[in-house]
């Protein structure tokens, strides 16, 4: 084996490339002779890739990016809790209560999912949405681009409907049509008048992927807004003096209150306030959490594999003249992330086969 020691760095460069297309091409010719192995490799690769790829995307924004709303920490979910302390969404009348008694919210919102048809001109589509009470624009702080948002009128029972487009919808749909407020559009088979369009940049975070949005126009009186009728997530933005602590302790307050005077319609008293980044991260968190246990157990496998690796690779490298500590530092850390994961399987393979018999099949 070529020794390369006290040779001048650049001349160790260009050796290490001339070699590396060599082991490259011989690889190759391996590759060729166990199309099946090359393939499984190359598809374990790409989905691990991807998969940390994708986790990265989704991950990244809701964890270390701040929500896409003004002051987005007074933003929270409200919920019920029932008898073993697990939340719960709203019923109506409960909702209706709160949003009238409390002093901790500059607004409140009841929301439930909406999927309508949109007819008329192109093809009917199926969309996703939101009915949600008036205030729902104002709890996350942001209002169209285009229009207005509801009025406490709109949502009312027998109000003429009317919707608010998501920007993606009214370019897709409308081509960016800028009278598009004031048009009527057919909602499953309901004339709807479009009243607004919100930004590009607007998200929904508590229904993502939402495309429009229409008010709920509930009242105490229907059957399907009861107490016990609980389908509503209910959503809420804070007075700059109150903490989620205090508005918790206060919608406490207000529960107990509600339980004393309906007995019969609430098993225990009790709610939850939960500011809207710890609501959506909680599920991110689990993954992370997973992800993060696979991950010390790889570590644990990965430094024993370096182990045997680099003793079964102490007869093998060249001898190279020593780094300082940085580079040495920097290239351990790519090779035992990288390296070590993806050569030991084969190098153990390699560990196990005849030289001389290699030799000869080449």
């Amino acid at each position: 084996m070529r020794k390369i020691v006290g040779r001048d760095r650049s001349t160790q460069v260009v050796d290490a490339f001339a070699d590396l297309g060599g082991d490259l091409r011989l690889a190759l010719r391996g590759l060729r002779r166990n199309p099946g192995f090359a393939a499984a490799a190359v598809l374990t690769l790409a989905l691990g890739i991807g998969a940390t790829a994708a986790i990265y995307s989704v991950v990244e924004p809701v964890l270390f990016e701040p929500l896409p709303y003004p002051d987005p920490e007074r933003v929270v979910m409200v919920w019920e809790r029932d008898l073993d302390g697990q939340t719960s969404n709203v019923g109506f009348a409960t909702f209706a209560d709160l949003a009238r008694d409390n002093h901790s919210f500059a607004a409140a919102t009841a929301l439930s999912y909406w999927t309508p048809t949109l007819t008329g001109a192109g093809e009917p589509s199926r969309l996703t949405g939101q009915h949600v009470s008036a205030a729902f624009f104002d709890v996350l702080g942001v209002k169209p681009v285009l229009g207005r948002g509801f009025l406490e009128a709109e949502d009312q029972r027998g109000a003429d409907p009317v919707v608010v487009l998501s920007h993606g919808l009214w370019r897709g749909r409308f081509g960016g049509d800028p009278d598009v407020v004031g048009r009527t559009i057919l909602l499953n088979g309901q004339a709807t008048t479009v009243i607004g369009v919100m930004p590009a940049g607007f998200e929904d975070l508590l229904t993502p992927g939402a495309e429009l949005w229409t008010p709920l126009r509930y009242e105490a009186s229907l059957p399907w807004a009861c107490r016990t009728c609980r389908h509503l997530r209910v959503a809420a933005r804070l007075r700059p003096e109150v903490t989620v602590a205090a508005a918790e302790q206060e919608m406490n307050r207000l529960s107990e209150n509600l339980v004393r005077a309906y007995p019969t319609e609430y098993a225990a008293p009790g709610m939850a306030v939960v500011d809207l980044r710890s609501q959506i991260t909680r599920g991110v968190a689990m993954i992370v959490g997973q992800g993060l246990r696979l991950t010390a157990l790889g570590a644990a496998l990965g430094i024993g594999a370096s182990i045997a690796l680099s003793r079964f690779l102490e007869g093998l490298l060249y001898e190279v003249s020593p780094a300082d500590p940085a580079t040495y530092a920097g290239v351990s850390a790519v090779l035992v992330a990288v390296a070590l994961v993806a050569c030991w399987i084969p190098a153990r393979r390699a560990a196990r086969i005849d030289p001389v018999q290699a030799l000869r099949a080449e």
